[in-house]
């Protein structure tokens, strides 16, 4: 909390997820995912501990029912004295995986902080393998801004490349996301689960929250609706990563 305002209303969640765009499901990619339960991963506290004073450890393991494949991480919460918030996540996969669509967390903030800006790619949506026409700088924009009104609803507004991401609402109260190594991110009004199901974007209705996701590993997009699917350079295979997170509150 800050100023007597919650600051999340839900996470940090693993995320290995997003909803197919038109290339993932025509390349079948997407269904290999599903296959794999990515669209469905629970989540199971495994262990908790308290290291130090405003430290602590925990370790969860996520996977889908009747998959045997699925990750393991390892959360690691400090609290400092600035109330600023450290998140180290290191996240070990199993199983045969396939490539994944991407790799790290997810946040959900307050439906009021509609004010963003960052440093990272920009202005617009920008992949791994669509980056040349989006510039490093500080950008601005609203959460409703970001939407992409795709003929179907897919994964859209990621931003490379990003040092640090801010959530604001009218009155300057928010939230600095500062992220290393340089991470993906992206402020939706929609969950990729409400991206997925819906066959039309009259079908979305806005959440009272801001859905963030943050993450180091993110797939690119390919051609696969009139050529290759993504190069083996875009791709995220499944393999370990850790990265680190620090939250820190805006009440100015």
């Amino acid at each position: 909390r800050a100023a007597g305002r919650e600051l999340l209303t839900r996470g940090p969640e693993l995320l290995a997820w997003r909803a197919p765009t038109d290339n993932d499901r025509i390349s079948r990619v997407a269904q290999r995912w599903r296959e794999a339960g990515l669209d469905r991963l629970s989540h199971e506290l495994v262990a908790a501990s308290q290291v130090s004073d405003g430290q602590v450890s925990v370790t969860v393991r996520s996977a889908a029912a009747g998959c045997e494949v699925g990750f393991e991480s390892i959360w690691h919460y400090l609290l400092q004295g600035d109330g600023s918030l450290c998140i180290e996540h290191e996240c070990r996969p199993f199983g045969e995986l396939p490539p994944l669509p991407r790799l790290g967390l997810q946040l959900r903030l307050p439906g009021a902080w509609r004010r963003l800006s960052w440093f990272g790619r920009g202005p617009h949506e920008n992949y791994p393998d669509r980056l040349l026409a989006a510039r490093v700088g500080r950008w601005e924009s609203t959460v409703d801004e970001q939407y992409v009104p795709y003929t179907m609803p897919q994964d859209h507004g990621n931003h490379a490349e990003v040092r640090w991401f801010e959530l604001r609402d009218e009155a300057g109260l928010g939230l600095r996301l500062t992220a290393a190594p340089l991470c993906h991110v992206a402020a939706l009004g929609y969950t990729d689960h409400e991206l997925d199901e819906a066959q039309h974007d009259w079908e979305l209705r806005p959440r009272k929250e801001v859905v963030v996701s943050v993450a180091p590993r993110v797939s690119g997009l390919g051609n696969g609706s009139c050529g290759p699917g993504v190069l083996p350079a875009y791709q995220v295979p499944a393999e370990p990563c850790r990265y680190r997170l620090e939250l820190r509150p805006l009440v100015d």
